[in-house]
């Protein structure tokens, strides 16, 4: 009667799905994701690695990697498989002339000095598991890096501690999914012409979050917060499309009158042409965006309570927005130089604006000095902005306002042009400009002579 019952239990725990204590799993037979199910999963423990993170398992994982290479000349499908356990990288694991997919199961955590990396055309596609950088700061070493004309695709990453979590040169990439912090210089980068997707990402408390240097990117929802440096930098030439994402509580290293290229909550430099949609810069130590010498375009996007600028120019520079919102920027009062306002337009650069809304901000709404600064105002409302809805300031040279149908309400002063030397200005209106509890319009100030214009 008793075998008949445990006969019974037995059936019923397989029928179930139900592992009983001592069955051998293997890694052929755990569950994948639907879009490898029909993939030969190379366990990386059946060629040595070390469960419990107690050896070293580069080889293991080289080994993994050959035989899957071995079954993909045979025409299969393969790939190396992490099952659940602390594994434990001294030097990286390298991918050649090859596609290799790596799948670990979501418990699965790597310590490396140094994980993936990508070379001779490679392509390596890395999902899931926690990688977590073990060197030290003084190592400098790259967790995941792709070499010149090679591929890699990360997702559901955890990504800690790493001195460079991501380094592209020369490549290809796409990260989905990911969660990057505590990075000792910067999470992603993307250098030498390397093309990028970065989607669905958090990045938090990173010297920099992302940098992009000569090449092309496309950032989409990903979340931006306390990084130390700065959130994101374009630098030469670059060109850089951000959509849908949030840059916060960036830039706590600023250091006042040290270090004026940190913290912001992004940075457009030298000559790279940024396109921003639908994003929010918020609450960030310095600008909100800063240029110099860069272009950016913002659309729909809210720029506000940043600790100086919303938005700001040094050298020329082109910024234009569309249906944004520049509120309550420039509360850090340590260092007033060019600062406490929602827009700096300077030193030849260009403004124009349309729709927007410029409200509540220390000192100007826009502010514009040095001659060859041109600004252009469209259907926009100036609220509360402190001292000026904008002013225009110059020594030498001419600035310039176009004000096309705008509203400009409560502040102390109106729209003016401080001009000294030989400063000239070139002011035109258009449509209907209305000015609401303001004691003044459009104010010209030359050599502190004042007049109406």
């Amino acid at each position: 009667m008793r075998k008949r019952i445990k006969l019974f239990l037995v059936l019923c725990f397989m029928l179930a799905g139900i592992v009983l204590p001592g069955r051998d799993v293997r890694a052929s037979e755990v569950q994948a994701p639907e879009e490898y199910s029909d993939y030969t999963k190379v366990d990386v423990t059946k060629y040595g690695a070390d469960r419990k993170g107690g050896k070293n398992a580069q080889n293991a994982f080289k080994n993994a990697v050959a035989a899957v290479e071995a079954m993909q000349e045979e025409g299969k499908k393969a790939l190396v498989y992490l099952p659940s356990g602390t594994y434990r990288l001294d030097n990286y694991v390298a991918v050649r002339g090859s596609e290799i997919i790596f799948l670990a199961e979501s418990d699965v955590v790597v310590n490396a000095k140094s994980a993936i990396n990508v070379q001779v055309g490679g392509t390596a596609i890395v999902k899931g598991g926690t990688w977590v950088y073990s060197g030290s700061k003084s190592d400098k070493k790259n967790l995941f890096f792709a070499n010149k004309d090679t591929r890699i695709e990360l997702s559901d990453l955890k990504i800690k501690k790493a001195y460079k979590a991501v380094h592209l040169t020369e490549a290809a990439g796409s990260l989905k999914n990911l969660k990057v912090e505590n990075s000792h210089y910067i999470a992603v980068a993307a250098t030498k012409n390397s093309n990028v997707t970065i989607s669905n990402c958090k990045f938090n408390k990173n010297d920099m979050a992302v940098m992009i240097s000569a090449s092309k990117a496309v950032c989409d929802n990903i979340t931006v917060t306390n990084s130390k440096n700065m959130g994101m930098e374009s630098i030469e030439k670059s060109k850089v499309t951000v959509k849908n994402s949030t840059f916060t509580t960036n830039g706590s290293g600023y250091k006042p009158g040290k270090n004026t290229y940190k913290g912001h909550g992004m940075g457009v430099y030298t000559k790279s042409k940024v396109t921003v949609e639908n994003c929010t810069f918020s609450n960030n130590v310095q600008c909100g965006i800063s240029l110099q010498g860069g272009d950016v375009v913002v659309n729909n996007s809210q720029i506000v309570k940043n600790g100086r600028q919303g938005i700001g120019t040094r050298e020329k520079c082109n910024v234009t927005a569309t249906n944004t919102t520049i509120k309550g920027n420039g509360r850090d009062t340590r260092e007033i130089s060019h600062g406490n306002h929602g827009v700096i337009i300077v030193n030849g650069s260009k403004g124009t604006f349309t729709k927007c809304k410029i409200s509540d901000n220390k000192f100007a709404g826009i502010w514009v000095d040095g001659g060859g600064s041109s600004v252009t105002v469209k259907q926009c409302e100036f609220k509360g902005n402190k001292e000026y809805p904008i002013q225009l300031t110059c020594k030498k040279g001419k600035v310039t306002l176009v004000s096309n149908n705008c509203t400009y309400k409560n502040s102390k002063h109106g729209v003016w042009f401080v001009l000294q030397g030989s400063a000239k200005y070139k002011l035109t209106k258009k449509g209907t400009n209305k000015f609401s509890n303001t004691p003044d319009k459009f104010m010209l100030n030359k050599g502190g002579k004042v007049k109406k214009l």
